[in-house]
C-alpha cells in the first residue's frame, strides 16, 4: 500500500492477491517531492533511479524517499503491456513547493519486481496515475477544443470561370418523415454561422441529398449536389504533401501525436463573391454556405494550402488535410512542439476535436500507414482486409484486389513480378481462366503481408545503396541505408520490353530505379548494386 507495503522474497508467481481498500488511505493528502508542478513524471539524468517491472513491463522509477505515495505518468501507464484497471482516486496529491493538487486519472494495484542491489524482490503496490503534460496543455489551451473555430483575418476565394453559364437546378423534394431532421440540421448550421438564408436573386441553385450518418442512423448529413457548379470552378492545384515527404520529416522521431480539426472545412470563411455558387434549395427556402464545404471541387486544395500557411514555421508539425501530426525525438521536444501548435491554433482561432486527437504515442496511424520510432509500416487493418479477401470471381474483383495491394506495394518486394499472373487476366480480350499460377500469385501476395515489414526513415546524411534486378516480367528496386530497408519499388514490363534481352532488361532496371528514387538519390553519391556482371563492363 502507499508508503507502507513491504517487499517479499522473489517468487515465480503471485496468485490470489487481495488488496484491502479499507487500509488504503486514499482520502488523505499525498506528497511527491520528486515531482515538480507542470512537469511530467519523467526520470531525469542524474536523479536516483532503479528499474522495476510493473506487471512484467520494465519501468524506470525515481527513488523519492520523501513521497508518501507512488505515482506514474499517463504515457508510462499506457506502455504497461498487462494494463491494470484504473479506479477512482480521492487522494489529493501535491508536488514539491506547490499548494495545487495534481490532477489524477485514477489509481490501480499492480505487481512490481526489482533486482536492484542483488536483492530479488517482489511485492504488490498501489499506484496513482498522474495526468500527462498534454492534459496540462489541453487545460491551458481549453479554448482550442471549444466549438467550431473560424480562421482569423483571412477568407478563402473560390475561383469561378465566368464563361460557364450558371445553372439553376430543379428542387428535389424532401421525404416527409425526415423534414423535421432537415429543419433541425439547417437551424444548427445557421446558429454555427456556417450557412445563411438567401433572399435575393442568385444565378446558381443546386439540390440537396439527405443521407443518414453511418455511425448514428438517427442523425442526417446534408449533401449539396455540386456537379453543375463544379464545371465552373477553377482548381487551384496547390501541392499536397506525399508519403515520401513525411518519411523524411519524421526521421529520428520517437514520440507522436495526431490532432483532428473539428469540421475542418467549416473553419475557413468564404469571401462574399464565392458564396452564391454554393446556394442550395430546401423545402424551407434557399440557403448558401458562408464557410468552405464538401462538394466544392477545389475545397481540398484550398484547405490544405490555407492550413499549411497557418501552421508555417512550426517545427515538427505537418498536416495532410484536417489531420495534423506532431512529432519529436524525445518527450520534451514533442511537448514543446505540441504547446507551440496549441498556441498557434489559439492565435488563428482554429479548434480541434479532442475526442479524435491522439497524444504521446510511440506509434501512430496516419493516412493508412503506421509511423513509429523504428520506421513506417502498413496499417494492420489494410493488411487484414487483404488477407481476408476471397478468391476473385471476375476481372472486376481482381482489379479491386490489386488496387488494395498496390496501396501497400512499397512493403512488398518484387510486387510487379508476383502480381503478373493476376494482371494478365485484366488485359483486354484476355480469357478468364483461374489456374494454379493465379492461385500461387494470389496466395504469395497475401503471405508477403503476413510479416509486418517496417521501412526505416530516410536520412540524407547516411550512405545510400540502390539494389536493382529484373525478371522476365518486371523490374525491381530496393533502397537501403546501413543495411536497413527504406523502400521497395517495382513495375511490370510492357509487351515490347518483355522481348528485350536479359542484359537490356537489367540495364533498364538501373535506369528506371534511379528515376523512380530520384527524390532520394539526386544531388548525392550512392552505391548501385546489380547482380548482372556484364553491365559493369558495358557502363565501365
Amino acid at each position: 500500500m502507499d508508503g507502507t507495503s513491504t517487499f517479499k522474497r522473489k517468487v515465480n508467481k503471485v496468485d490470489n492477491y487481495e488488496h484491502d481498500d479499507a487500509h488504503d488511505s486514499s482520502s488523505d493528502d499525498g506528497y511527491v517531492f520528486g515531482l515538480r508542478e507542470n512537469t511530467v513524471n519523467k526520470v531525469q539524468k542524474g536523479q536516483p533511479k532503479i528499474n522495476v517491472k510493473i506487471n512484467n513491463s520494465n519501468v524506470d522509477i525515481l527513488i523519492d524517499t520523501g513521497s508518501s505515495i507512488n505515482v506514474i505518468d499517463e504515457s508510462t501507464f499506457e506502455n504497461i503491456k498487462c494494463k491494470p484497471k484504473l479506479s477512482h482516486a480521492d487522494t489529493k496529491v501535491f508536488a514539491y513547493g506547490s499548494d495545487k493538487n495534481l490532477k489524477l486519472m485514477g489509481k490501480f494495484h499492480a505487481t512490481i519486481e526489482t533486482d536492484h542491489k542483488n536483492n530479488n524482490r517482489t511485492g504488490c503496490q498501489s499506484f496513482r496515475s498522474v495526468a500527462d503534460k498534454h492534459e496540462i496543455l489541453c487545460n491551458k489551451y481549453s479554448d482550442v477544443f471549444n466549438g467550431i473555430g473560424k480562421l482569423k483575418d483571412e477568407k478563402v476565394k473560390i475561383h469561378i470561370d465566368g464563361s460557364v453559364k450558371p445553372v439553376i437546378q430543379p428542387h428535389r423534394r424532401i421525404p416527409f418523415h425526415i423534414r423535421k431532421q432537415v429543419e433541425a440540421e439547417l437551424e444548427k448550421l445557421e446558429k454555427q454561422d456556417i450557412i445563411e438564408k438567401v433572399d435575393g436573386p442568385t444565378p446558381w441553385v443546386s439540390p440537396i441529398v439527405v443521407a443518414p450518418k453511418p455511425k448514428n442512423k438517427n442523425e442526417i448529413r446534408l449533401c449539396v449536389d455540386m456537379r453543375e457548379p463544379n464545371k465552373a470552378i477553377l482548381r487551384s492545384r496547390h501541392i499536397t504533401p506525399t508519403l515520401d515527404d513525411m518519411i523524411l520529416d519524421l526521421n529520428g522521431s520517437k514520440v507522436f501525436s495526431k490532432m483532428d480539426l473539428r469540421s475542418g472545412y467549416h473553419q475557413l470563411e468564404l469571401n462574399e463573391e464565392s458564396r452564391n455558387i454554393t446556394t442550395f434549395t430546401t423545402h424551407v427556402g434557399l440557403r448558401r454556405y458562408k464557410r468552405l464545404s464538401f462538394g466544392v471541387s477545389s475545397a481540398a486544395e484550398l484547405f490544405q494550402n490555407t492550413l499549411s500557411n497557418a501552421l508555417e514555421g512550426l517545427d515538427g508539425v505537418r498536416n495532410i488535410s484536417d489531420d495534423i501530426i506532431v512529432f519529436g525525438r524525445n518527450q520534451d521536444e514533442h511537448d514543446k512542439r505540441l504547446e507551440k501548435l496549441f498556441a498557434r491554433l489559439k492565435e488563428k482561432n482554429l479548434t480541434l476535436n479532442k475526442a479524435k486527437c491522439e497524444f504521446n504515442k510511440n506509434k501512430l496511424e496516419f493516412y493508412g500507414h503506421i509511423f513509429s520510432a523504428d520506421g513506417i509500416s502498413a496499417d494492420p487493418r489494410k493488411i487484414s482486409a487483404i488477407r481476408n479477401t476471397t478468391i476473385p470471381k471476375d476481372v472486376g474483383e481482381i482489379r479491386s484486389f490489386l488496387a488494395m495491394t498496390n496501396y501497400v506495394g512499397r512493403f512488398i518486394p518484387n510486387y510487379s513480378t508476383i502480381t503478373e499472373p493476376l494482371r494478365r487476366l485484366t488485359k483486354q480480350d484476355s480469357k478468364w481462366e483461374w489456374t494454379s499460377e493465379q492461385q500461387e500469385s494470389f496466395d504469395k501476395l497475401k503471405n508477403e503481408l503476413v510479416a509486418d515489414r517496417v521501412m526505416s526513415y530516410f536520412d540524407p546524411n547516411k550512405e545510400t545503396m540502390l539494389i536493382v534486378d529484373a525478371s522476365p516480367v518486371g523490374l525491381a528496386g530496393l533502397l537501403t541505408q546501413n543495411g536497413k530497408i527504406i523502400a521497395y519499388a517495382s513495375r511490370s514490363l510492357t509487351d515490347v520490353e518483355t522481348r528485350y534481352s536479359q542484359t537490356e532488361k537489367e540495364a533498364l532496371a538501373i535506369v528506371w530505379a534511379i528515376e523512380h528514387f530520384h527524390l532520394y538519390l539526386y544531388g548525392q553519391s550512392f552505391t548501385l548494386v546489380s547482380d548482372h556482371q556484364p553491365l559493369e563492363t558495358i557502363f565501365n
